[in-house]
């Protein structure tokens, strides 16, 4: 059974630049103790399949790529770092992550696609450890993940959070998540943990900030808004861990004191179908042909090559 919590408490004070590709080399020996990585399945032959062959083969791969237990499970554990393990980079390459599908999930059929498949693919790269927002976030979640387990193990039997890795779906292996904790306890089974520290607000209460800015994540009623993208992310995470309920945790820290309101957020079955849907039409429709081809990469290079050539020219004329 999921319970819904809101619990808000005090403790005392304890821009976008497109790159070319860039991978990490990854060793595969006998029974590969990882997943083969999405971006290996690059063929500069598959440039001159024609259509009908490209369908074919995309099908092909998305119904034969297969990952063990034992690769999901190693994949897992040693990407628990996340943003600083260059595995946990690679192998979310090419594959729909939780942050990702709400962008899924929202595409237009009038909306080209492609910058999202380019996202989707590693394409593009960004470098947002030095943004003040990013860096706040990151600062403040382990500290966070500590004042939560502190009220839960109070509050619940058996109560642990364990660190999680890149999880990838078991039902789709071109799905995968990395929830902010693993938490389990005697009374509630097991769960994700999701954390957010909204730099915007850090210096007022989360129900200050859903009163004032109708764009904040929380309504008055310190719900998750479920036309939120973090709403989507969260549903998209508990399907990939298998799990029926979330704490949603948001952090803000007014007066320099630690303000937590908790969130627990129970799946959404009809919510989940379509999104799940959506995100395996994008995955065999648009993703795996570029993965097979690399064909917008391709393209993105050719007509920036010839505007830097432009630009070079009218520099020499001057």
């Amino acid at each position: 059974m999921c319970y819904t919590i809101k619990q808000t408490f005090l403790i005392p004070p304890m821009n976008d630049e497109v790159t070319v590709e860039t991978s990490v080399k990854v060793k595969h020996t006998k029974e590969e103790k990882l997943p083969r990585p999405l971006t290996s399945f690059y063929d500069v032959t598959n440039k001159e399949l024609t259509l009908q062959e490209l369908i074919d083969k995309s099908d092909q791969l998305f119904r034969n790529y297969h990952c063990s237990i034992s690769q999901s499970a190693n994949l897992f554990k040693i990407t628990e770092a996340q943003n600083i393990s260059p595995l946990w980079f690679e192998h979310r390459k090419g594959r729909i992550t939780a942050s990702k599908a709400h962008e899924v999930l929202t595409l237009r059929p009038t909306t080209n696609p492609n910058k999202l498949i380019m996202r989707i693919s590693g394409y593009n790269s960004y470098d947002l450890s030095k943004k003040e927002a990013i860096k706040w976030g990151l600062e403040k979640e382990a500290i966070t993940r500590d004042t939560y387990i502190q009220y839960m193990e109070k509050n619940h039997s058996n109560f642990e959070c364990k660190l999680s890795g890149l999880k990838i779906s078991e039902q789709n292996y071109f799905l995968g998540a990395s929830a902010d904790g693993v938490i389990s306890c005697s009374c509630c089974g097991r769960g994700t943990l999701e954390i957010k520290c909204p730099h915007k607000h850090k210096d007022k209460s989360s129900m200050d900030a859903a009163k004032e800015d109708p764009t904040f994540c929380l309504d008055t009623q310190l719900h998750l808004k479920n036309n939120h993208k973090y709403y989507t992310q969260i549903q998209f995470q508990m399907f990939v861990y298998d799990t029926d309920y979330c704490d949603f945790v948001v952090m803000t820290s007014p007066n320099d004191v630690i303000l937590l309101a908790i969130v627990r957020i129970c799946r959404d079955p009809e919510f989940c179908n379509t999104l799940i849907s959506k995100c395996t039409y994008f995955v065999k429709e648009l993703l795996i042909p570029e993965l097979l081809t690399r064909k917008l990469l391709h393209d993105y290079k050719v007509a920036n090559t010839s505007v830097n050539d432009v630009t070079k020219r009218e520099i020499l004329l001057v």
